[in-house]
């Protein structure tokens, strides 16, 4: 089940050289073990990654507390498809509130 929800996410990882990479974009939607990210430049598929999602806070007076995932990308959405949708999913592996 997957639940649409918008927020900031920073995603990083370590490319094929050792370099490491750092991308920024925003959430489509959520599952239990799940991410839709919304961003035009994305790692390779496969590629192991750490997000940080930051939730707007609830109620308004409570402080947003970031979501961290270790995850894997498993697809790539690209090509022609309405550049607000083009983005990639990730598998969660360890999830942390932070």
């Amino acid at each position: 089940m997957r639940f649409p929800v918008d927020a900031r996410v920073i995603y990083k990882w370590v490319d094929a050289t050792g370099t490491r990479r750092e991308g920024e974009g925003r959430t489509i939607n959520i599952s239990e073990w799940g991410v839709y990210i919304r961003s035009q430049n994305h790692p390779p598929q496969g590629t192991p990654l750490q997000l940080k999602i930051f939730l707007s806070p609830v109620p308004i007076t409570l402080p947003s507390l970031p979501i961290v995932m270790d995850a894997r990308v498993v697809r790539i959405e690209k090509g022609n498809l309405d550049p607000a949708l083009r983005g990639f999913a990730v598998e969660g592996r360890a999830v942390d509130v932070r």
